[in-house]
This record gives structure tokens, sequence and C-alpha cells, in this order.
């Protein structure tokens, strides 16, 4: 069993902003994979499927970012999968758009809802894909930068990367983290 879930912010406004990356990230794993996220389960909206002999858990928080563990929590609770076959898909500003890197552990990095699941989670020790969205410009707040819309350039980045970090999640699951690692990296 794999558990992949993909952070943001519910809401239309926050749709296309830079921490909603997850969030698009699980919607283009969701129609590869066809697993529709029909239902709402422990703060989560969840689509779960047997894909290729394992049973695969789609998930978006519904809560806001910095309370992500909570759902994560409880689907980790419910599900019981290994720590170790929980994928976190999440914006990072210290990778640069268009790029991705893909480790397993360590601390949050400032990220407060990494900080929120490794909390709730009491171990840090789960899989991240950490999907590259760039410092901000001089003089503009981290937080901002974050719940700020991609430019129409930066969108056609975003297009790149989307597709990119879903089969980043695909090689996880179907060829190991190691392998994903030295493609992916």
């Amino acid at each position: 069993m794999k558990l992949v879930v993909g952070l943001g912010n519910p809401g239309k406004k926050f749709e296309l902003t830079r921490h909603n990356i997850g969030f698009l990230v699980i919607d283009y794993l969701s129609d590869e994979m066809k697993i529709p996220l029909n239902k709402k389960e422990f703060n989560a909206l969840v689509g779960k499927r047997n894909f290729k002999n394992q049973m695969i858990i789609l998930a978006k928080p519904d809560t806001y970012m910095n309370q992500s563990g909570v759902a994560v929590e409880g689907l980790f609770k419910y599900y019981r999968p290994d720590l170790k076959d929980i994928i976190i898909i999440h914006d990072d500003m210290d990778i640069e758009l268009g790029r991705l890197k893909i480790k397993v552990g360590g601390g949050s990095a400032g990220h407060k809802g990494i900080a929120s699941i490794i909390s709730e989670l009491g171990s840090p020790d789960f899989t991240r894909v950490k999907v590259g969205i760039g410092r901000p410009p001089n003089g503009v707040d981290g937080a901002d930068f974050v719940l700020s819309i991609f430019s129409n350039e930066e969108f056609s980045l975003v297009k790149e990367i989307v597709p990119l970090a879903s089969k980043a999640v695909l090689t996880i699951i179907n060829q190991g983290i190691e392998r994903a690692m030295t493609q992916f990296n």
C-alpha cells in the first residue's frame, strides 16, 4: 500500500498558488492512474484503487497547509501503511522552479506543512517529493511568495514539472525509492 498526499490549501483562491503544487501533482496522478478523488475521509479528499497489484491511496488534505498533519495522521492511523510508504508531495523554495528532489526523512526545512506532518506522525521517516518553486524576489516575504500565483512564464515550467513529479511518484511506486532518486534527483 502507498499513501500519496499532495499538500496545498483548500479553496478556489489558492488553486494556482505556489503552495498548491502538491495538489496539482495529485490531480495529475488522479487522471493518469484513473483514481478519482471522490471521498471525504479524515479531513482529506481521497481516492483509492488497486493499481498494479497494490493499493494506492491519493489524498489532498482539506485543512490549511499548516494543519496538513491532521489529515495525514488520520489516514495513517486508518490505513496503516508503513512510514516508508507515505509519499508527501510539496513545494520547496530552496529548489529552482522546474526541478524536483526526492528525499526520505529529515527535518521540515521551515515548511510548515511538513512540520505539521512530522509532529502528528511523531516521525520524519516518510518520503518527500519536493517540487521546486524557487526563492522569492528581494523584498518579498516568503509567506506572501508561496501564496502568490505563478506568472504566465512560470506556469509554462509548472506544466512541465507537474507531469515529471507525477512520473517520479510512479517510479517510487513501481521501481522503488532508490531508482526514483537516481533518475530524478
